[in-house]
C-alpha cells in the first residue's frame, strides 16, 4: 500500500512538473495542392496527433523536445524543427511519394489518371468497416454513387445513373474482366485485403480506358514503401443472416530487397430478414486470398500478385415465379410467396461465381522516361442453378468460363512544365459455354481481341491554374459462334443484314459466326485551377464511345439468376457519349463544400425494356429486350461538413440524377431518385476516442420513371382475366436512421478497435426502385452487427 501511495506521489510530482514546463503552442494544418491531406497524423516523440478533417493540428511541448514529424499515407514525411518562440504556426503542403505520384488524388499537379473533383475514394478505415458485405454497399459511402441490387447479395454499382459495363473496373491498373454485362452480376471482388477504393465519376481517366462512359473504380492493394511489418485480424458477426466475417493480413514491407503481403477473407451467412418475414434462399459463403510480392532491383522494381475469389449466393426463392398468375399476384399481395424457416442452406436458384487474378509488373527507368510494363491473365467461371425436375438440380442451367489476358506499357516523362504519359494496351479473351448443362447459353462462346493507345499531357499554365487533355484509340473484334432458332432469326429479319455470317442450318436452328468490329476514338480536356487557398474549380468534357457487350448483341433464352427471359439485338450500335463537368470545392474556417454538377447526353444508349410475358415449358417469365434511343443525363451531389469542435461535428450529403429518353420522349428507367444523408459525430469523453455516430438516409419516390406496365391474362375465378401488371411503379420514399459506437484501444502493444452498429434501427419495412426484386420482398429489417479489429 505504502509504494502504491508512494509511486501516485510520484506520478502527481512529474505530472505537475511536466505540465510547469508546457512552455510552447504548436499549431497549423497538412494540405497537398490547397487540398486537406486525410489521415495525416503529428509523431511528437512518440506521441501520435491526429489532424482533424480539415487537416488542421495542435499540441503543447516542452523545452526538451527539438522537432516534430508529420506523416501521411503516400505523402512524403516532413521533420520540422522546432524554434523558440512560444507560439507557433506552422502551414505544410505535403509532397507525394516519388513512386506514388500516378496514385494520388489530392496533389499540386494533378492530372487525369485521377481526378480531384471527378474522385472520390474509400481509405482502408472505412473498407474495414464493409468486411462483412460487399464491394456495392462500400461504394455507396461516395456521395453520388448508386447500387443496382438483385435481392441484397448481388450488389453492383451505378454512378450518375449508369452502371453493368459502362463502369470499368480495374486492379491495381489492369482491367478486371468478370461477366459484368448481367444485371445482377455483381463485381467478382471483396473488399477485404483493400486498401482504397478510388471512383473517377467524370470518366476522365483516359491512361486506364476509353468506354467509360458511367466512370471507373479503380481498386488497390498496396504494399507500403517504409520498412514496416505488421498483422491485422477482423471479425465481424452480424444479426440479419446471423452470420459473420473472418480477415486477416500480414505484410513485410522493405525499402529495399524484397517484400509482401498475404490477405484472406471468409465470409458465411443464412437468410436475411425483412422487418415482418424470412426471406428465404437469400445466404451466401465467399472466400477470398490474395498474394503480393515486391523485389527492389538494381534496374527497377518487380511487382507481382495472384488473387482468388469465389461466392455461392442464393436468389430469393420468391423472385421464381411459375406463371403470370403468380407474378400478378405476388405483386399485389406485397409478401412473397414463398417464406419458410431460417436455414444456412442455399438452394436453387442460385449462383456459383470464381474469378482468378494474375498480375507481373516490372518499373524501371528508360533514359528521361519511366516506364511500367504489365502482364495479367484471369479466369471467371460463372455457374447459375435453376429449378430443374428430376436429378438435374445439381446441374447448372448455364457455365461459362471467361478468360483474359492483358498486357500495358505505361510511359511518363517531365518537360518543364509539362508532365506527358503515352501507353499502349492489348487483350485477348475467350468465353466458353459449357454445353453439358443442356440448356440454350443466353451468351455464346465467342473471342475477343482489343488494342489501344493513349497520350496524356498536364500542363501548368501559371501559378493558378492547369490544362490537362488526353486522346485515346481502340479497336476491338469479337468473334462469335451461336445458335439461332429460325422463328427467332425470322421474327428479327436477321437475314437481310447477316446472312452472309450463317454456317449452316440444321433442324430449325442455324448456326451463326458474327464478326464485329469497332474502332473507338475517346478525347477529354479539362481546365482546373486553385483560385485561392480556400477554393478550387475544376471544368472539363470529355467524348468516348462504349461497344455493346455480347450480352446486348447476343441474348436469347432465360437468365436464370434473375427469373426472366432476354433478347439481344444484332443491330446495336455504339454508344457516343458527351459529357461536361462543373467541379467546385471550397474550405471556409471549420466547412468543406462540394459541388460537382454533370451533363451528359448518350447516343444509341442501350437498355433493358421490359416488353410482355411469354409461358415456355419451364414456366412463365418476363420478356425484357434491349433496346437504344437517344439518352439525356443531367445531375448533381452536393456535401458539406462542418465541424463545431474536436469532440462534435456534421456532414449531410445530397445526390440528383435526372435521365430522359429523347427520342421517345420519357424517362429513362432504373434512374436513382433524389438521395439524402446525413451524420453526426460526437466523440462524448476528452481522454477517449469513443466514438458515436448517428447516421440518417432518406430516399424520395422516383416520380420519374417510363411506364412499361403490360396486359397478360391470369386464372382468377377458374377464368381466363385480363390484367395489367404493374412493373413500372417505383416504392414509396422511406428514411432510414443507423447508430455505431467504436473505441479504439490499447492493450500492451496490441491496437484494437470494437464497434457496434445498428442498421434500420426502428426495423421499418421499405422497398428499393433500384432493387430488381422489389416485385416480390422488402428490404432487409433491423442489422445489428459487432466488428472487432486487432491490429499487431
Amino acid at each position: 500500500m505504502n509504494k502504491t501511495i508512494l509511486g501516485a506521489v510520484f506520478a502527481l510530482f512529474f505530472v505537475d512538473f511536466g505540465f510547469a514546463q508546457l512552455v510552447k503552442t504548436i499549431s497549423g494544418n497538412v494540405k497537398s495542392g490547397g487540398m486537406v491531406v486525410e489521415n495525416a497524423v503529428i509523431y511528437v516523440g512518440k506521441k501520435k496527433i491526429s489532424c482533424d478533417v480539415q487537416g488542421t493540428f495542435s499540441f503543447t511541448v516542452d523545452n526538451s523536445v527539438a522537432e516534430f514529424t508529420v506523416v501521411a499515407p503516400h505523402f512524403e514525411k516532413v521533420v520540422q524543427k522546432i524554434s523558440s518562440e512560444p507560439v507557433q504556426v506552422y502551414q505544410f503542403n505535403l509532397s507525394p511519394h516519388a513512386e506514388d505520384l500516378a496514385e494520388i488524388i489530392v496533389r499540386k499537379k494533378a492530372s487525369l489518371v485521377y481526378d480531384v473533383s471527378g474522385s472520390n475514394k474509400l481509405n482502408a478505415k472505412t473498407l474495414r468497416e464493409y468486411s462483412a458485405q460487399n464491394l456495392g454497399d462500400a461504394l455507396r459511402e461516395i456521395n453520388g454513387v448508386n447500387s443496382l441490387k438483385t435481392g441484397n447479395n448481388i450488389v453492383k454499382p451505378i454512378i450518375h445513373g449508369l452502371s453493368g459495363s459502362r463502369i470499368s473496373m480495374l486492379t491495381n491498373r489492369l482491367r478486371m474482366e468478370d461477366q459484368q454485362w448481367g444485371t445482377e452480376h455483381a463485381p467478382a471482388v471483396d473488399v477485404n485485403g483493400l486498401t482504397r477504393i478510388n471512383v473517377v465519376k467524370d470518366a476522365a481517366a483516359l491512361q486506364y480506358s476509353g468506354d467509360g462512359v458511367g466512370g471507373l473504380i479503380l481498386l488497390e492493394r498496396q504494399i507500403p514503401e517504409n520498412d514496416t511489418i505488421f498483422s491485422q485480424l477482423t471479425s465481424t458477426a452480424q444479426s440479419n443472416g446471423s452470420g459473420g466475417a473472418l480477415a486477416a493480413t500480414f505484410v513485410r514491407a522493405k525499402e529495399k530487397g524484397t517484400s509482401y503481403r498475404i490477405d484472406a477473407a471468409a465470409k458465411m451467412f443464412g437468410d436475411r430478414r425483412a422487418a415482418d418475414y424470412v426471406l428465404s434462399n437469400t445466404g451466401n459463403r465467399d472466400f477470398s486470398a490474395a498474394a503480393q510480392l515486391r523485389r527492389k532491383l538494381k534496374f527497377g522494381t518487380l511487382n507481382a500478385e495472384l488473387s482468388y475469389f469465389q461466392t455461392e449466393t442464393g436468389i430469393l426463392a420468391a423472385s421464381h415465379i411459375g406463371n403470370a398468375t403468380d407474378l400478378y399476384f405476388a405483386i399485389q399481395s406485397q409478401k412473397p410467396s414463398v417464406v419458410r424457416p431460417f436455414t444456412y442452406d442455399i438452394a436453387n436458384p442460385k449462383q456459383q461465381v470464381s474469378h482468378l487474378f494474375s498480375q507481373l509488373s516490372l518499373e524501371m527507368q528508360l533514359g528521361n522516361w519511366n516506364s511500367k510494363w504489365y502482364y495479367g491473365y484471369q479466369r471467371n467461371n460463372r455457374k447459375e442453378f435453376d429449378i430443374r425436375r428430376g436429378n438435374r438440380d445439381n446441374i447448372p442451367a448455364l457455365d461459362l468460363t471467361l478468360q483474359s489476358h492483358s498486357i500495358l506499357a505505361d510511359f511518363k516523362r517531365m518537360f518543364q512544365n509539362t508532365e506527358v504519359k503515352l501507353g499502349i494496351s492489348g487483350g485477348y479473351q475467350t468465353n466458353f459455354a459449357n454445353p453439358d448443362t443442356g440448356v440454350r447459353p443466353i451468351v455464346p462462346n465467342f473471342t475477343k481481341t482489343d488494342l489501344g493507345l493513349y497520350a496524356i499531357s498536364d500542363l501548368e499554365l501559371n501559378s493558378t491554374f492547369r490544362l490537362e487533355s488526353g486522346i485515346r484509340y481502340d479497336y476491338s473484334r469479337i468473334t462469335a459462334s451461336k445458335f439461332y432458332q429460325n422463328s427467332r432469326w425470322n421474327e428479327r429479319n436477321y437475314q437481310s443484314d447477316f446472312g452472309q455470317f450463317v454456317v449452316f442450318e440444321n433442324a430449325g436452328e442455324l448456326l451463326v459466326e458474327p464478326i464485329f468490329n469497332y474502332h473507338n476514338i475517346a478525347a477529354n480536356a479539362k481546365v482546373s485551377g486553385q483560385i485561392s487557398e480556400n477554393y478550387r474549380i475544376e471544368f472539363g468534357a470529355t467524348a468516348l464511345n462504349r461497344n455493346p457487350n455480347v450480352s446486348e448483341l447476343f441474348s436469347d433464352g432465360l437468365h436464370h439468376s434473375s427469373g426472366i427471359i432476354e433478347v439481344g439485338d444484332l443491330r446495336l450500335k455504339q454508344e457516343n457519349a458527351v459529357k461536361v463537368a462543373l467541379n467546385q470545392n471550397l474550405t471556409w474556417k471549420a466547412s468543406t463544400f462540394s459541388l460537382e454538377s454533370f451533363l451528359q447526353r448518350i447516343e444509341n444508349f442501350i437498355y433493358l425494356q421490359p416488353t410482355g410475358f411469354l409461358t415456355t415449358i419451364r414456366g412463365a417469365f418476363p420478356v425484357y429486350e434491349y433496346k437504344s434511343t437517344t439518352a439525356r443525363l443531367f445531375g448533381a451531389d452536393f456535401s458539406w461538413t462542418y465541424r463545431f469542435s474536436n469532440r462534435f461535428s456534421f456532414k449531410t450529403a445530397a445526390s440528383y440524377v435526372s435521365g430522359y429518353d429523347v427520342r421517345e420522349s420519357r424517362n429513362l428507367i432504373d434512374m436513382p431518385p433524389f438521395n439524402w444523408h446525413s451524420s453526426i459525430i460526437v466523440k462524448p469523453f476528452e481522454k477517449s476516442d469513443f466514438t458515436l455516430e448517428l447516421r440518417q438516409e432518406y430516399v424520395a419516390f422516383q416520380n420519374a420513371f417510363p411506364d412499361f406496365d403490360f396486359e397478360t391474362n391470369i386464372v382468377q375465378n377458374n377464368e381466363l382475366t385480363q390484367v395489367t401488371v404493374p412493373i413500372s411503379r417505383p416504392p414509396n420514399a422511406y428514411q432510414l436512421f443507423d447508430l455505431k459506437a467504436s473505441w479504439p484501444f490499447q492493450l500492451q502493444k496490441t491496437a484494437l478497435q470494437a464497434s457496434l452498429g445498428i442498421q434500420n434501427i426502428g426495423n421499418q419495412s421499405y422497398r428499393n426502385y433500384l432493387n430488381k426484386q422489389r416485385l416480390f420482398a422488402d428490404e432487409l429489417g433491423r442489422n445489428i452487427t459487432l466488428q472487432v479489429q486487432i491490429n499487431i
